[in-house]
């Protein structure tokens, strides 16, 4: 099902190609000019989503559940991924002429570099156990030196001073 005024669309597929493909064209008749014949591919303005065209990996590409790699990076409704992180940008669709997506509809997509690269990722992990340690470490330090210091003036056992007066009485073994 289309809207006469979706075409041609932005493949520059009108009528001709709805008919071609063996799909009801009766609606072409009815569109109010007329038949719609295909035309050129629509130049679609630039879009933020197209710039990251650019950074694009198709080598990235993947279907049959991840396991192989998607040449053309057009895939099925349910299939089609991005290996290593990247992130898959769907981009619209795709195969005209191939009978299975023909039949049930198929998704160009593309795979770009995910935001944080594997090792930033892993700084930023890492590196706040890191500081949480040492910080703890340090209070450690500083709590244990100033409870030392507050406990000198205060008489530890077998640290007492002999009494002023005292005498020492020899042990019977000394004798």
């Amino acid at each position: 099902h289309f809207d006469c005024s979706d075409l041609p669309n932005e493949d520059g597929e009108g009528c001709d190609y709805y008919q071609r493909m063996q799909w009801n064209c009766s609606q072409c008749s009815s569109c109010s000019d007329g038949w719609i014949k295909d035309g050129p591919k629509k130049a679609v303005p630039q879009k933020a989503s197209e710039e990251r065209s650019a950074s694009h990996a198709p080598d990235k590409c993947r279907e049959g559940g991840g396991k192989h790699l998607d040449h053309d990076c057009c895939a099925g409704k349910d299939d089609g991924s991005c290996a290593d992180r990247y992130g898959k940008v769907a981009k619209g669709p795709c195969g005209h002429g191939h009978a299975y997506c023909d039949a049930h509809g198929c998704t160009k997509y593309e795979c770009h570099p995910p935001a944080l690269s594997t090792e930033a990722l892993i700084a930023i992990i890492v590196c706040p156990c890191l500081l949480y340690y040492f910080v703890c470490l340090a209070v450690f330090w500083y709590l244990t030196r100033k409870a030392k210091k507050a406990a000198q003036h205060i008489p530890q056992c077998g640290h007492v001073p002999a009494p002023q007066h005292a005498v020492d009485i020899p042990s019977d073994d000394a004798a």
